[in-house]
């Protein structure tokens, strides 16, 4: 392709220069956490400090099966939390390193191919069909050259280019070939952009909120609890080693140690169902937070439909001479020697049903228009109205037929021969299997559901009405989808989800409460998100939702049970019963007692497993 471009092109030298100047052609990332990193983390609890103080103070007094009770607690809840979290993020680690892209750029007047990540401004990128394009760039040559954006702006037909056009990261060539000269690498790309914007703390979830704040009040209690029995003891004149032991068995007694488990392991259970139902929830955070959901907003392109053009009619207007399956052949058979998206999808549907093509003559594509050829000693054309407006092909008798369909967000193409209109092949961007059963289903279970994309609003009307969704956004950019979602969070209050699978989707994906990415999407959108949905299958958004809610109600339940030993141990710990027996609680029963409450939690925590 191209042979004058060879002339083009950096050096090897001055490559390595700019490589050293403008750094590798990567996406901003935060670094993955060190194993320390997790396993610390998992202390981060007011509960876990005072388990530890309570622990250490026992080991002091020399009550070493008290605190190596305690100490265990504190360890199986850390381990457990840890083990989850390792576990997803090798897993989005190896599912992210599957792909190296590479890219074939001219160097040294020479064509050869570079992983993408040592592309830097300057070089020329020779571009072909299938090829992703490694950063943002202009177009020198281009020749019938489109590039699909739809993980880019949503729109998913591809856009033609022409020279001096502007092209993306990310997007990739449909149909024909160019030369592109690198303008911005990495985190100055568009994708770059995105990128960096997702990069914010880690916010709590409404739970989490909750449970920090009665984290909080309850070690203030433990505390004041503590002290006042400490006081009473030392000016009632009691034993100083009892009343160190009175005052830890009470601040053991305090601490629901089941709460910890409560969460931790139901939680660890409930990502591994989620697992296998190919949902990888990458933290524990993000599997409480899913059960939660209130509003589920979602995008259209790859996550409610299948993200490439199929044909959805083939309606003759010749039936007495040319039946469907005759105006498909033709078609198909004219569009066997383009690579545009919409001759993929028509010659497509034509082997689908096993029909065989014809060979055709005289081929040429009329840019923005369509395409003409010849079966046999017959010309043909196929395109749009203005392709037929030039012919002089009489097609108002279906103008109101071509704008039905148009209305359903389908692209009509007409074929005619000389000045006879044959027929309408209508092409669309179609729903996934299930995806109206998935908005029943949401819908059955109280939550509200908002699709929000970047194309145009006839198209995302009509998936909406077909998908069975009442609430649309259209003509949306990334950046004000997650003001959307920000705006929803606010106004709605509740747990707001977002689902999609494009880079235009990740600013989203991060600002919600729980972001769920396709797996088939962009590495961006699963980075930003805290499930990643490793199925195809739509559907199992409300499967890892209605489990994610079984989980909720069985850490409920957990939280009873840890409370409830408590509720009854706190005043026996307090003293309550020495007036009348003179029954003092030892630090040993109280540490036991916690463990009982710990073991019947896991022990209902596992009951998860069973659940289909």
């Amino acid at each position: 392709m191209y042979m004058e471009s060879l002339s083009l092109g950096l050096t090897s030298e001055e490559a390595k220069v700019k490589l050293v100047k403008y750094g590798s052609n990567i996406l901003p990332d935060k670094p993955p956490p060190s194993l320390l990193s997790i396993f610390f983390s998992q202390f981060k609890n007011p509960l876990v400090y005072i388990l530890l103080a309570a622990g250490i103070v026992t080991l002091f007094l020399g009550d070493f099966s008290d605190s190596a009770i305690i100490f265990f607690v504190v360890l199986v809840n850390s381990l457990l939390g840890f083990i989850q979290e390792k576990k997803a993020n090798s897993a989005l680690a190896s599912l992210r390193s599957l792909v190296r892209p590479s890219a074939k750029v001219i160097r040294d007047g020479k064509k050869i191919r570079v992983d993408s990540n040592k592309i830097v401004p300057g070089d020329i990128v020779e571009l072909e069909l299938g090829d992703k394009i490694p950063a943002d760039g202009k177009l020198l040559q281009a020749n019938r050259f489109f590039v699909e954006e739809a993980i880019l702006t949503g729109e998913s037909l591809p856009v033609g280019k022409e020279k001096d056009g502007e092209v993306y990261m990310g997007t990739i060539v449909s149909t024909g070939e160019a030369l592109m000269e690198v303008v911005v690498t990495g985190a100055k790309t568009q994708m770059g952009k995105i990128a960096v914007s997702i990069q914010k703390p880690d916010e709590d979830t409404p739970l989490t909120k909750q449970l920090k704040k009665f984290s909080g009040q309850l070690t203030l209690l433990v505390i004041v609890l503590t002290l006042f029995v400490f006081l009473v003891g030392l000016l009632t004149g009691k034993d100083l080693v009892e009343i160190f032991k009175t005052s830890v068995a009470l601040a053991v007694s305090s601490i629901p140690e089941g709460l910890l488990i409560a969460l931790t392991v139901v939680l660890a259970v409930g990502m591994q169902r989620i697992l296998k139902m190919k949902g990888l929830v990458r933290n524990l955070v993000s599997a409480e937070t899913l059960g939660g959901v209130t509003t589920l907003c979602v995008d259209k392109t790859g996550t409610l439909t299948e993200g490439k053009p199929l044909v959805t009619d083939v309606i003759s207007t010749q039936e007495q001479d040319l039946t469907a399956q005759n105006l498909l052949q033709l078609s198909a058979s004219l569009e066997q020697g383009s690579e545009h998206a919409l001759a993929e999808a028509i010659v497509g549907s034509a082997k689908k049903k096993n029909i065989t093509l014809m060979k055709t003559s005289d081929f040429k594509a009329i840019p923005g228009h369509g395409i003409e050829g010849k079966v046999g000693d017959k010309k043909y054309i196929l395109g749009n109205r203005a392709l037929m407006r030039k012919d002089k092909v009489g097609y108002e008798n279906f103008e109101d037929q071509i704008m039905d369909l148009e209305q359903e967000g389908k692209t009509v193409m007409l074929l005619a021969e000389g000045d006879k209109l044959l027929g309408l092949i209508a092409v669309a961007d179609v729903l996934k299997p299930k995806v109206r059963e998935l908005v029943q289903e949401l819908e059955r279970k109280k939550i509200l559901v908002w699709m929000i994309t970047g194309d145009n609003e006839r198209t995302a009307k009509a998936v909406a009405k077909k998908a069975g969704i009442n609430n649309i956004l259209a003509e949306v950019l990334p950046q004000e989808k997650s003001e959307k979602v920000r705006q929803f969070k606010s106004e709605h209050g509740g747990v707001v989800a977002f689902v999609g699978d494009g880079i235009n989707d990740a600013p989203a994906l991060a600002s919600a409460d729980v972001g769920i990415a396709m797996g088939t999407g962009t590495d961006v959108a699963m980075e930003a998100s805290g499930i990643t949905l490793l199925s195809k299958d739509i559907f199992s958004v409300a499967m890892a939702l209605d489990l994610s809610r079984r989980t909720l109600s069985i850490i409920k339940q957990n939280l009873f049970w840890a409370f409830g030993y408590n509720i009854i141990l706190i005043p026996v710990a307090a003293g309550i019963l020495y007036p009348f027996f003179g029954w003092l609680l030892n630090p040993a029963l109280a540490a036991f007692a916690m463990a009982a409450s710990s073991i019947s939690v896991v022990g209902n925590s596992l009951r998860l497993k069973s659940i289909a």
